[in-house]
């Protein structure tokens, strides 16, 4: 069943990064740095489709323009659903 939420417990690093990993670091001062682990020889198909994942989340942070859309559909419950599930209350 798919969550009705986009961020979920099981979406979210909850433990340490590891070989194979790919993602984006947001830095304090609104640069952000992109790292891939585990390449060591030509890339696989997954590593290549990490790239193109990477470079799209690139340009979203690079250009205001592209990351506005991206908020206000972070914003959209049709899109996002419930937001964000932090799992079942206590």
């Amino acid at each position: 069943m798919k969550p009705n939420s986009l961020l979920t417990l099981e979406n979210t690093v909850t433990s340490p990064i590891e070989h194979g990993d790919a993602g984006v670091i947001l830095k304090p001062d609104g640069t952000f740095k992109v790292f891939s682990t585990g390449i060591d020889g030509p890339l696989t198909p997954a590593q290549e489709a990490q790239g193109r994942k990477l470079i799209a989340l690139s340009i979203a942070l690079r250009y205001p323009e592209v990351m506005m859309v991206l908020e206000r559909m972070a914003n959209d419950p049709a899109i996002v659903g419930d937001g964000i599930d932090t799992g079942p209350s206590h």
